[in-house]
């Protein structure tokens, strides 16, 4: 399956910059857009994906949706420096969050309105929340710690979920690139609030921060299918953290959802033998073809990176994914076609795997 964000053609970036600018209607924009998420669905059907997303073409970026449907947040809040150099202004939480509408529900019936395929909705983490939009000066005022931002982050995912699961979704992806910074021996704070200070001195106290947020989420809902992606985040084809998931791996292992989406494809995410206490109620959802190289790896590849994880973790609790979404920024220069083939490579591994290790399975 996806991750969750695929490339979009420029008129449709230009569209989401144009609503974001006010200049046209969240109306107008659905309408011109509303074909184009159906190419979206067709693009991972053709590819074979058994779950499928809308993309996330209708979002700024992957989190902001959230930013969109709750009230608390202004903008300019406070000045950020990129990944790729420079600085910008950065909304910021400077009130109590108060849920205006659905985060996801409008994207969700569209999408289940357009493909007969299982359908994944992707949020972003209380902890992303809190690390993107907290500021000790503006939010002090709502939320004097972190913590209990935090905490009403998750009770309106929560009743996201809910939402979510009524409608018919099949599966919930929180996507966490906070989580991902902690790994390696550096931490990396481009694009985060300096006021905000972390070092990876703080790993462990943040770590049990961000789980914290993710169970209260879930503690108790069932009936629907689980996942977290653990993301390094990355930008034109820059990743923003580097290193082995090993330091983080004990703590991640306590989120309460099925599925950890991990990042392994890439050249320094580790080697397989780091997941040998992979919990045994959890399936891994692998990372297997790197979404930064413009190389398109061929299925033979990815079986051989999979082969490699089987003596640690039973063949019924693996599923291929790529390594992260291909556009988690809405403009991000990555072409339709180079992740179309991407994700045709996933799903032409899947099919081997399934007959080399399970012949007969559906």
């Amino acid at each position: 399956m996806g991750i969750g964000s695929l490339p979009r053609p420029r008129w449709i970036i230009d569209l989401v910059n144009l609503r974001q600018e006010g200049r046209i209607t969240e109306e107008q924009m659905n309408r011109a857009i509303d074909p184009a998420i159906q190419f979206a669905i067709a693009t991972q059907e053709q590819a074979g994906m058994d779950y499928v997303s809308d993309g996330e073409w209708r979002r700024f970026t992957y989190f902001t949706g959230f930013m969109d449907a709750v009230e608390g947040f202004a903008k300019d809040v406070f000045q950020v420096n990129r990944l790729t150099g420079g600085t910008k202004m950065w909304p910021g939480v400077v009130s109590k969050l108060k849920k205006r509408r659905s985060i996801a529900s409008d994207e969700a019936r569209f999408i289940k309105a357009h493909t007969n395929r299982k359908v994944k909705m992707t949020l972003p983490s209380p902890y992303m929340i809190d690390r993107w939009f907290y500021d000790p000066d503006a939010s002090a005022a709502a939320y004097p710690r972190r913590q209990d931002l935090i905490q009403d982050v998750a009770d309106i995912l929560r009743d996201e979920v809910l939402t979510l699961k009524k409608l018919g979704v099949d599966m919930i992806q929180f996507d966490d690139a906070m989580i991902g910074r902690f790994v390696g021996s550096e931490y990396n704070t481009a694009s985060t609030n300096s006021k905000v200070k972390i070092t990876m001195a703080d790993r462990d106290r943040e770590l049990e921060m961000a789980i914290w947020g993710m169970n209260r989420v879930l503690s108790g809902i069932d009936g629907i299918a689980t996942a977290m992606h653990v993301c390094r985040g990355h930008r034109n084809r820059i990743h923003v953290a580097h290193g082995s998931f090993d330091p983080i791996l004990p703590h991640i292992y306590k989120t309460n959802v099925q599925i950890l989406a991990l990042e392994l494809a890439a050249d320094d995410a580790g080697t397989a033998d780091a997941l040998t206490s992979f919990p045994e109620d959890k399936t891994l959802g692998m990372g297997v073809i790197d979404v930064l190289s413009r190389d398109v790896d061929p299925p033979e590849v990815l079986v051989a990176r999979v082969e490699k994880m089987l003596p640690y973790i039973d063949k019924t609790r693996i599923i291929l994914n790529p390594d992260c979404g291909f556009a988690p920024a809405h403009d991000n220069q990555v072409t339709i076609d180079e992740a179309y083939l991407k994700l045709r490579s996933v799903a032409q591994a899947a099919g081997i795997l399934r007959e080399k290790h399970q012949p007969g399975a559906a």
